[in-house]
This record gives structure tokens, C-alpha cells and sequence, in this order.
């Protein structure tokens, strides 16, 4: 259920980030990660790096 509510959150705010992400929905950072991973593994998105940040990624 949390990727679902997941890919609806980014396409209403797409400059979001996995820290972010983490702190609107109460789980870890790795927690999210993985789940932003499995999205991308099922080409549902894909990261990237954040301009100006090169160590915050978003999905």
C-alpha cells in the first residue's frame, strides 16, 4: 500500500526527495529507499541525483 500512496505523492510533487519521502510518511530512509528501488526495478520511475546535491537522490 505505501507504493501506491508513494508514486501518488511524487506525481504531485515531483522535486521530492527519499529524505523527504521519509520523514511525510514516518519510515526510515532506507525503508523508502527500498521501496522507490522495487518502483524503479518494475519501471514505475527512476531516480536521480538532485542538481546542486549530488548526494540527495530523487525518485
Amino acid at each position: 500500500m505505501i507504493e501506491v500512496h508513494t508514486l501518488t505523492y511524487i506525481e504531485d510533487h515531483p522535486d521530492v526527495t527519499i529524505t523527504e519521502l521519509s520523514q511525510i510518511w514516518h519510515k526510515t530512509k532506507s525503508a523508502l529507499s527500498q521501496v522507490i528501488t522495487h518502483l524503479e526495478r518494475e519501471g514505475l520511475l527512476t531516480k536521480s541525483r538532485k542538481e546542486g546535491n549530488a548526494r540527495e537522490m530523487r525518485p
